[in-house]
């Protein structure tokens, strides 16, 4: 569909797109695949490497070298029994093919990119004109009903919408995160892209109320680095919520 005008202004990145989509060889796919389980694993046992060294199972520098420069209300939070073992629910490795094999030079947690895969993937599957079918990884929609199994896991048995949450700071990624909450509304899910400002406060819990809807929200996507807490409107109330177990939130508030 055509982009709002005020879309257009929030989206200050520009990208130049392939006209055909990236290929991967079958050895290159299996990597992938097997990639998936193997970063988990690794996030499951640096948690528990931190969490060991706080309580002195393991070396004591561990927790102090990942601590170090964090504010001390976050850590403590961050330790609260209820999150000990959460970890973030998406995953995003950063690869450069080298000539020797793949090189990863950061894991991201709260990874732009999700939407305009997602949308890149729908339109070179609806403009396939090659002699042979394409193959897509995950499908022609496998961002989005990906997001949404994850969605559906850290949902458990609450009730309410996923407002997916955007800090000012993150607005660059604004349309294709909308553009992610229509596409989930479309199979099913209730999820809004909102700011901040649109969250409100109550007694039972956290609601998006703006002028289009009042409705109480399940689960909260946070879009926003925690470096960048102070500058987000409302944020404690967030953290308060989350911590009387009014709302869930993902990935977890762990600096």
């Amino acid at each position: 569909g055509q982009a709002s005008t005020s879309e257009i202004v929030t989206a200050t990145t520009t990208w130049r797109i392939a006209i055909t989509p990236f290929l991967l060889t079958n050895d290159q796919l299996d990597f992938f695949h097997r990639l998936g389980p193997q970063l988990l694993s690794f996030y499951q046992a640096l948690n528990r490497l931190y969490l060991d060294s706080v309580r002195g199972l393991q070396p004591a520098w561990v927790a102090g070298y990942l601590d170090q420069g964090k504010p001390e209300g976050l850590i403590t939070y961050s330790r609260m029994k209820r999150f000990r073992d959460q970890i973030p629910a998406v995953i995003r490795p950063d690869i450069i093919p080298t000539q020797d094999g793949m090189v990863i030079t950061e894991l991201d947690s709260v990874p732009g990119g999700i939407g305009i895969t997602g949308a890149l993937t729908e339109i070179y599957s609806a403009a396939s004109i090659t002699p042979y079918p394409l193959e897509f990884v995950g499908g022609s929609e496998g961002m989005v009903r990906g997001f949404a199994a994850m969605v559906k896991a850290q949902l458990a048995q609450r009730t309410g919408c996923v407002a997916i949450l955007m800090s000012e700071e993150a607005k660059d990624y604004r349309p294709e995160m909308t553009w992610l909450a229509a596409r989930l509304r479309t199979i099913g899910l209730d999820a809004y892209c909102v700011e901040p400002r649109h969250i409100r406060f109550t007694e039972e819990g956290l609601r998006i109320a703006n002028e289009e809807m009042d409705q109480p929200i399940a689960l909260i996507y946070r879009f926003y680095e925690l470096f960048d807490l102070l500058n987000i409107p409302k944020s404690e109330l967030v953290q308060y919520a989350l911590k009387k177990d009014r709302v869930a939130v993902t990935p977890p508030y762990k600096p």
